[in-house]
């Protein structure tokens, strides 16, 4: 990952530059289902499926802190709000 930009404090004016870079992993594992909640088996999955993942990007800074925190900190916390923000769309239900 490597993430550039610029960032403000609350009611301050002075924009900060920043760099988040990471070679990290994080994860998570979830069971598959459709739109309606019915679980697939490894032999749809097998046969192929249409799968999206959306993750907000409004949402991938909360918790970061760009002020004090080490580059290695921000970018674990950047990941984890991704995955945790992160929704498997299933098509063809």
């Amino acid at each position: 990952m490597d993430i550039s930009g610029t960032w403000t404090r609350f009611k301050h004016s002075e924009a900060a530059e920043f760099r988040v870079q990471s070679a990290a992993a994080y994860g998570q594992l979830l069971g598959l289902s459709t739109a309606t909640g019915t679980p697939l088996d490894r032999r749809v999955i097998v046969g192929g499926i249409d799968l999206t993942v959306r993750r907000s990007l409004s949402t991938m800074f909360d918790g970061v802190d760009f002020a004090n925190g080490r580059p290695a900190e921000q970018g674990m916390q950047i990941m984890r709000t991704l995955v945790a923000g992160a929704e498997l769309v299933v098509a063809g239900d």
